[in-house]
């Protein structure tokens, strides 16, 4: 049985280099990360700046907003001030009128039903004074008929 021939292969760099290399990238790596922080400080002021100046500006339309709100509630409360003055006295009016207008009715129904109350009295006394005389003329029938007249 034959034996397999080994491949010579080139032997591995030594470890000196490979930790020269590391050092170097580690180098590069530190000197990227401080420029990140330096850019990273550089953002943060201007993030600040730009915080600050949009609150400023937030509250300057603020302010604008809350004086233009009271300036309209004013106005609007003057005018439904108004409008009620007006609506409350056109009501007053309206309320008077009908009043009167009821009042002349009742005083027509009080008057109408007086009237009507005397003529039904008559009339009582009219159909009650037709009973006699229909009773008296029956009887005076019935007694000339038994020849009692």
């Amino acid at each position: 049985m034959a034996m397999p021939a080994h491949k010579l292969e080139p032997e591995e760099p030594p470890m000196e280099g490979r930790i020269a290399t590391l050092e170097a990238d580690v180098k590069h790596i530190m000197t990227d990360t401080s420029e990140l922080k330096t850019d990273v400080r550089r953002l943060d002021a201007k993030i600040d700046a730009l915080g600050t100046k949009l609150t400023d500006k937030i509250d300057g339309v603020n302010q604008a907003l809350i004086g233009k709100i009271d300036d309209l509630n004013k106005t609007l409360t003057g005018k439904v001030d108004d409008l009620n003055k007006t609506l409350t006295g056109k009501v007053d009016d309206l309320n008077k009128t009908l009043t009167g207008k009821v009042d002349g009715v009742k005083d027509s129904v009080t008057s109408l039903a007086m009237t009507m109350e005397k003529a039904l009295h008559r009339l009582t006394m009219w159909v009650i004074t037709l009973f006699i005389s229909l009773g008296v003329s029956l009887l005076t029938v019935i007694a000339r008929s038994f020849h009692w007249i």
